[in-house]
């Protein structure tokens, strides 16, 4: 992170420490309900900003849904208890499996396997 601070201009460098700091918390194994709200503030936050910062086409799906996070570590406890990183790994192991561009990928995966 000390890296982008001479990189970026000030106003960026401050918009990406809320999601950076949010996303800390939200990752932590017990934060208090506090830190969770905390957490949750900066992130709509992030988003909001991130119209003013980088435009409306930058408000994407999948950076709506960070204003979302904080209910799920509400709910779930750490990020890390929802995190689908260990399904995204297995990914290239599967596309290993695959040859040519037929359809019939799950018979390839299946026979493979």
């Amino acid at each position: 992170m000390i890296v982008l601070r001479k990189v970026l201009p000030s106003n960026k460098y401050k918009h990406f420490l809320k999601l950076h700091c949010a996303i800390y918390i939200l990752l932590c194994s017990n934060p208090t309900n506090e830190l969770k709200s905390t957490a949750n503030s900066l992130l709509h936050e992030f988003v909001e900003e991130s119209s003013i910062l980088y435009g409306k086409e930058f408000l994407v799906y999948n950076v709506h849904s960070l204003v979302h996070l904080a209910d799920d570590a509400y709910k779930f406890g750490s990020l890390d208890n929802v995190s689908a990183f260990p399904f995204e790994n297995a990914m290239q192991q599967l596309l290993r499996y695959l040859r040519g561009k037929n359809d019939k990928h799950l018979q390839q995966v299946v026979k493979k396997t």
